[in-house]
């Protein structure tokens, strides 16, 4: 009886021994697994952060082209309107001198003409 007593002692003495070991091995595997995941976490955090700062940067771009454009866009219909009024000034320039080309025409035949009468 005293054997059988002290065989169940040590089946206890094992089964806590094991119990304790198990918890052990359990808890180490959870502390690697905890941080593997930490580990990713701050990954991905640094992944979107610099996702966030390149989309800041785009919008910056973004705006700084739009702006560019809309100068640009300005510009061209400035010069666009000069280059309209200098045709005009242009039109007016070449009438105006056909007129005078024609008066001295006539001019200078009524000259020639009066002279060969």
């Amino acid at each position: 009886m005293i054997d059988l007593f002290i065989y169940l002692i040590f089946v206890c003495a094992g089964l806590f021994v094991g119990y304790l070991l198990g918890k052990n091995f359990t808890g180490l595997k959870y502390q690697k697994e905890q941080a593997a995941l930490q580990e990713r976490n701050s990954l991905l955090n640094d992944t979107v952060q610099e996702n966030i700062d390149e989309l800041n940067n785009l919008q910056d771009e973004k705006e700084s082209l739009i702006s560019d454009k809309t100068r640009l866009e300005t510009e061209l219909k400035n010069l666009q309107l000069n280059i309209d009024k200098n045709h005009q000034e242009l039109d007016k320039l070449q009438e105006k001198f056909t007129k005078e080309f024609e008066n001295l025409a006539n001019k200078i035949l009524e000259e020639k003409s009066s002279k060969f009468t």
